[in-house]
């Protein structure tokens, strides 16, 4: 569901409540109480979802990823902003349910996970097979710097401020403007990753499930020279034939008044350059 709509004053839409018709019964999201869809917003809300050996009868938390990590299923949610995050389990299916960082409340046939919206949680649910499957809950802020990583014991997501590019075994984070950044790690790893050029030190992690680093890199400055050739001219001068290692790329962001953008069109001496390097993360 989405609430958005191009050349239209929107407003956020309050007291809202889903019914879900099935063939198995009738769902009520949630079951007591409304949420509200943000403006310019949208949610995925899953029901009637089989995980596992577990049945969810519905969530009011958006997916993010499914992780194996040393034969432990993880699944891991959104809470959006707006709507309580609130997961509905078939009571048949369960066989143990530890709320972790959240409130359970049972009923003959549901139990209901109550959990916060504005800060990491977790919890275990035990199905009926007996296998143990973790439920973690990230706010929308945090999951918009999530990306998913493959290491050498399973899958994990990543919380970076960093861009995260795979190149087979080998991860790479793109710096910018800056030569060290916080890598968050989830579920919590055994051990740091690997980093070359760089070094990880261990840093206060978000939540006791995830594991954080501090990646540091060392910092170049590239040979990057302007010259005010006339008023109305600068010429931009790179001292290296190849930018050197880590360094991937050089931005210039020039403030000009002209009707067209030449590279020699007018401009101002106001300049600040950015850069960019990549140190490779492994397992």
């Amino acid at each position: 569901m989405h609430n958005f709509q191009d050349h239209v004053a929107l407003h956020d839409l309050t007291d809202l409540q889903l019914i879900v018709y099935t063939r198995r019964d009738t769902l009520v999201i949630p079951r007591a109480g409304t949420f509200t869809l943000k403006a310019e917003a949208s949610a995925i809300l899953p029901f009637n979802l089989p995980i596992g050996d577990l049945w969810l009868r519905y969530a009011t938390a958006q997916p993010l990823a499914v992780l194996h990590v040393r034969d432990t299923l993880h699944h891991a949610f959104v809470a959006l902003e707006g709507i309580p995050p609130e997961f509905a389990f078939a009571q048949a299916t369960l066989q143990e349910l530890n709320a972790g960082d959240c409130r359970l409340d049972t009923t003959p046939g549901t139990a209901y996970v109550h959990c916060p919206a504005d800060r990491p949680a977790t919890f275990t649910a035990i199905d009926r097979s007996g296998r143990p499957i973790v439920f973690a809950l990230f706010p929308k802020q945090m999951a918009l710097s999530a990306w998913r990583l493959t290491l050498d014991d399973g899958s994990y997501l990543a919380f970076s401020e960093a861009t995260v590019l795979v190149h087979d075994a080998l991860h790479e984070l793109q710096l910018e403007d800056t030569s060290a950044v916080t890598l968050a790690l989830y579920p919590k790893r055994l051990r740091p990753p690997r980093v070359r050029p760089g070094t990880v030190s261990v840093t206060a992690p978000p939540h006791p499930a995830l594991s954080a680093y501090r990646v540091t890199v060392p910092a170049v400055r590239p040979e990057v020279q302007v010259e005010r050739v006339r008023r109305d001219r600068l010429v931009l001068r790179v001292g290296q034939e190849r930018l050197p290692e880590p360094l991937h790329e050089v931005f210039v962001d020039i403030d000009y008044v002209a009707t067209r953008a030449w590279p020699s069109s007018t401009a101002s001496s106001w300049m600040t350059t950015s850069t960019t390097a990549g140190p490779g993360v492994s397992g």
